[in-house]
């Protein structure tokens, strides 16, 4: 049979052992409230883009490339692209048809040169003289 132990001989024995066990907790209660602490969340810090970057974006993507390549000129990542794309719809606008056939076309619908040109991307001029091509042609 074990030897019976005083008050103070198993403070001592559990001391030891809080010591022991965890050095690094001087007493109990600083235990507890090291268990209590949550970890601190970190706080997601989002990208925020004007509708000058999606613009762009759209209209490097009608004049052909593709969302890695405006992901690189841009810096828009190519998750935010594809989903630009799928809400505007961009795959609607994006068209085979030769620019000279598209300039016509508006401006046959009664847009002005200056709003081909800035639709195209390609100066009024060129718009000027494609309708002026094609006018003659007929």
């Amino acid at each position: 049979m074990p030897p019976l132990r005083t008050t103070t001989q198993k403070l001592t024995i559990l001391s030891f052992n809080l010591h022991y066990f965890a050095p690094n907790f001087s007493n109990t209660q600083t235990m507890i409230e090291n268990k209590k602490k949550a970890p601190k969340k970190t706080k997601i810090i989002r990208n925020k883009y004007t509708a000058d970057h999606r613009s762009e974006a759209k209209r490097f993507y009608l004049i052909g490339l593709n969302l890695t390549e405006i992901s690189k000129l841009t810096g828009v990542p190519v998750r935010t692209l594809e989903n630009w794309q799928t809400a505007d719809k961009w795959a609607m606008f994006k068209t085979v048809e030769p620019i000279k056939k598209q300039a016509l076309r508006m401006f046959e619908a009664g847009n002005t040169y200056k709003q081909i040109a800035e639709t195209l991307n390609i100066s009024p001029v060129s718009v000027w003289r494609y309708c002026k091509q094609a006018k003659t042609a007929k």
